[in-house]
């Protein structure tokens, strides 16, 4: 891509579907990981005042622990036992390159570690 291109996309803006994405990943994180919880709650016009809403903020207790709960049978794939890794590759010298790169994604963990706790809830969220 030239640099006239990229100027062009620059001055093109953040197209609709970006902004939707991420309204609707705010909301996700506030069920999923209790991010934001509270200042995501609005007042229920007719039924409450400020006060009621504020007291519903301090108390409010997030659905985190349903979407845990939802979400177990895929932490078992994580923890299950047995199995191998099984790389197909002809020389040794590639497998060892191969293993040494998965052993060390990023900030030092493994390429397993790193989908559990990183890419896993990307993926939720």
């Amino acid at each position: 891509m030239e640099l006239v291109g990229i100027v062009n996309i620059i001055e093109a803006g953040r197209p609709d579907w970006v902004e939707t994405a991420v309204i609707e990943h705010k909301r996700l994180n506030v069920h999923i990981n209790g991010i934001g919880t509270a200042a995501y709650l609005t007042l229920i016009g007719g039924i409450e005042n400020r006060n009621q809403l504020k007291l519903r903020q301090d108390y409010l207790t997030t659905n985190r622990y349903a979407l845990t709960n939802l979400s177990r049978p895929i932490d078992k794939v994580f923890s299950a036992k047995g199995g191998g890794n099984i790389y197909n590759v002809k020389q040794t010298a590639k497998e060892k390159t191969l293993r040494k790169g998965l052993s060390n994604v990023r900030h030092g963990k493994s390429i397993r570690t790193w989908i559990k706790d990183i890419q896993a809830n990307k993926f939720y969220t």
